[in-house]
């Protein structure tokens, strides 16, 4: 739900911004930012980057919901903002709502809803729980 902002022209996200009024799926079920907490295993290219960088190469908590949690580590290339969300806790990771609330979401939660939860206006209303 949060936008990379950048002001340079020609960037899908120059001069974006999110207002509340903007999730129209509604901001107790929408996901803003997810964890992102990896033991990386030997060999594996550093994922970290803070959140504070905005669109400096990418945002740190803020990613394109493609791949299930815990799957996808960087590759050191060109899928940082497809890498998944994770955590330390065992069966998920914890995501904040626009609405400020976080949830526990579980590494088995439907691909279908897990995408549509991190739409913010496409008419895909679900419930996470």
């Amino acid at each position: 739900m949060l936008s990379h902002f950048q002001t340079t022209s020609g960037s899908v996200s120059t001069n974006r911004v999110v207002r509340l009024t903007d999730v129209t799926d509604g901001t107790s079920n929408t996901l803003m930012i997810g964890e992102i907490s990896v033991v990386l295993p030997p060999g594996q290219t550093n994922q970290y980057r803070s959140w504070i960088r905005g669109n400096n190469g990418g945002s740190g908590t803020t990613k394109n919901i493609l791949n299930p949690i815990n799957s996808t580590f960087y590759n050191g290339s060109n899928n940082f903002n497809d890498i998944s969300m994770y955590s330390q806790h065992t069966g998920g990771c914890n995501f904040a709502n626009g609405d400020g609330t976080v949830r526990f979401v579980r590494t088995s939660i439907d691909m279908n809803t897990y995408r549509a939860s991190a739409s913010m206006n496409s008419g895909e209303v679900v419930t996470l729980n």
